[in-house]
């Protein structure tokens, strides 16, 4: 297990508006969410991450949280983690979990914008729910 310790500056804050969780689930159907977690029901956690086809993903829950990187970061960033079960090909089960970022950024004033990864399209991978 590794733990590090990050201090929190305590006087430096923000408020920004977030988009609602049904915004976030758009977003991730349309493709624009990070998968960042894909394996079968009771996998091995531990091992290398292969790529996998899955025929259906079912989402159950919507959560709010903040991502936290492994390198210390300067602000948290409030993500919505979308997650739920995963077809896969050969038909066994599998469970997902997809990250949104959860900040209005349409209503942000003083942006600085950066550069997109770059990505590569392999289609829309939801089914109509």
């Amino acid at each position: 297990i590794d733990y590090t310790y990050w201090p929190v500056e305590e006087s430096a804050c923000g408020t920004y508006q977030l988009i609602s969780p049904e915004t976030a689930l758009q977003k991730v159907q349309s493709g624009q969410g990070s998968l960042i977690y894909l394996n079968d029901v009771n996998g091995d956690d531990v091992a290398s991450y292969s790529p996998r086809k899955v025929k259906k993903f079912t989402i159950l829950y919507v959560n709010l949280t903040y991502y936290e990187s492994s390198s210390e970061q300067t602000f948290l960033q409030p993500v919505y983690v979308i997650s739920g079960e995963a077809i896969f090909d050969n038909d066994t089960k599998g469970t997902f979990d997809f990250y949104y970022p959860a900040i209005d950024y349409d209503n942000v004033q003083n942006k600085i914008e950066q550069k997109a990864a770059e990505t590569t399209d392999t289609g829309n991978i939801f089914q109509s729910l």
